[in-house]
């Protein structure tokens, strides 16, 4: 696989989360339209990268304008029948792409000083991403188990 991810594997997944995210997000939120969140995933990665690059240079990350402006913007655009919520989840949708690229370059900033190889650190940054998952599903379990304990204890 070498030091990268291959370019066809990055944009075919973009384009197949943004496929799922234009049907679904439309029914969620009904206010906001198939060629609005279209809209949002067409300019979220240049603003990924601009947000991006700024905190690689400065550490600061800026992704909440970035939403904000987002929220104004389809707010705006959708008027007064449901522009509020439509803002609103057009920002969710613009920042949660902008958040990820500055959060991956401060990563990768913070593992360059180290003799990580960028695989390594893929594998880690998945490892992570799933742990609060496990944690989740173990609290779920366990908050089972308590309430089925108390329910035996109440007919016993």
């Amino acid at each position: 696989m070498g030091e990268g991810v291959p370019f066809w594997i990055a944009i075919s997944g973009f384009v197949i989360l943004a496929a799922i995210a234009i049907v679904v997000i439309p029914i969620i939120f009904p206010a906001l339209r198939w060629y609005h969140v279209l809209l949002c995933y067409v300019a979220a990665p240049f603003l990924a990268f601009c947000n991006a690059y700024g905190a690689g240079l400065t550490d600061w990350n800026c992704s909440s304008t970035y939403g904000k402006l987002g929220l104004f913007l389809f707010a705006g655009w959708v008027g007064t029948n449901g522009g509020v919520i439509a803002g609103l989840a057009a920002c969710g949708v613009m920042f949660s792409v902008v958040a990820t690229a500055a959060d991956l370059m401060q990563d990768l900033k913070t593992g360059h000083p180290s003799p990580c190889s960028l695989a390594r650190y893929s594998v880690l940054r998945w490892v992570a991403s799933s742990h609060p998952l496990r944690f989740g599903c173990f609290g779920l379990h366990s908050m089972l188990e308590t309430q089925l304990d108390n329910i035996l204890h109440l007919m016993l």
